[in-house]
């Protein structure tokens, strides 16, 4: 792992045993989709009905978070119209914060629901 990696698991581990919810938080490793260099981004995750999901909100940003566009992404299920905005719901009862991402933007904020390499 290189510096940044390594600042980001440690603040991802030290977050956790200050008391976040480790229930609710996952570490996306992937490819960036222009360099192919290995990206580590902590995410938000929910389950719901027995699959996992991430929400693209990058905190309210104006555009989607950079993973949203790498190929692990493309592989993702990403639900449109009423079905995503009964998981952006879902997403919302767990974490109130992520109505407010939404009010500040146009974009749809994505909710994805990510499969393994090997299609799990």
């Amino acid at each position: 792992m290189d510096e940044n990696e390594q600042w980001i698991v440690k603040e991802f581990r030290e977050r956790l045993a200050a008391g976040m919810d480790a229930a609710a938080l996952l570490l996306l490793t992937y490819a960036g989709a222009r360099t192919g260099a290995r990206r580590i981004t902590p995410l938000m995750r929910l389950w719901l009905g027995g699959r996992l999901y991430v929400i693209a909100s990058a905190a309210g940003a104006a555009r989607h978070p950079a993973w949203f566009h790498t190929p692990p992404a493309h592989r993702a299920v990403v639900p449109a119209g009423r079905e995503r905005d009964a998981l952006f719901a879902e997403a919302v009862r767990a974490r109130p914060c992520r109505a407010d991402h939404q009010a500040r933007r146009d974009r749809a904020i994505p909710v994805a629901g990510p499969r393994r390499a090997d299609g799990r």
